[in-house]
């Protein structure tokens, strides 16, 4: 079975070095110009057909249904970004000057970020999603989400050990495959 993972295309927030997590922030012209070249990828190669499924957060939403050339997509909660709480206004720097220990997520996998998750939560609410979600199921398909939600999935997959987390880059709008229960790393085949 193949997992298609997608990330959102920029967002506004990305163009200002902002932790972000959970709160909105809507495409650029750029990040919809990503998510309308990603169309041409799925298209070309049969993969727009796919069930997708989505967070339901502005910028994932947007890229999705830019991408896939439709609306009927499946909104799933547990695919939002990691909640970072009162962190989320900030840049990185801004971020690291307040809290240093953030600087490496391996320090603080068990410590939540202020009204928000920690790495180990995050984690946990994501996979108690996908487990019993991926269980038998068979067909290929798609999903649109964020950089550490995705790469939440991949460590699963791969058997990563979370304290490299996030381990694996993940570019705007780009396209990684990864056989379910197959530990090896994805294989990326698109980024715009």
């Amino acid at each position: 079975m193949k997992i298609y993972l997608v990330r959102h295309g920029q967002s506004v927030a990305n163009t200002q070095g902002l932790v972000c997590g959970q709160e909105e922030s809507p495409l650029t012209e750029l990040g919809r110009d990503q998510a309308k070249r990603l169309h041409g990828y799925l298209k070309e190669n049969g993969l727009f057909t796919l069930p997708a499924f989505v967070s339901p957060q502005l910028r994932a939403r947007d890229t999705a249904r830019i991408a896939m050339g439709r609306d009927d997509l499946e909104l799933i909660p547990e695919l939002k970004e990691i909640n970072t709480g009162d962190y989320s206004p900030y840049t990185y720097d801004e971020l690291y000057r307040i809290d240093p220990r953030f600087r490496s997520f391996a320090d603080v996998l068990s410590i939540e970020f202020p009204n928000g998750e920690s790495i180990l939560s995050f984690r946990k609410r994501v996979l108690n999603w996908f487990h019993p979600w991926i269980d038998g199921r068979e067909e290929d398909l798609i999903l649109f989400s964020h950089s550490y939600t995705l790469n939440v999935l991949i460590h699963e997959n791969t058997a990563t050990d979370m304290n490299q987390f996030p381990l694996y880059p993940l570019p705007n709008a780009s396209l990684v495959v990864m056989n379910w229960g197959e530990a090896k790393p994805p294989h990326t085949l698109f980024v715009p």
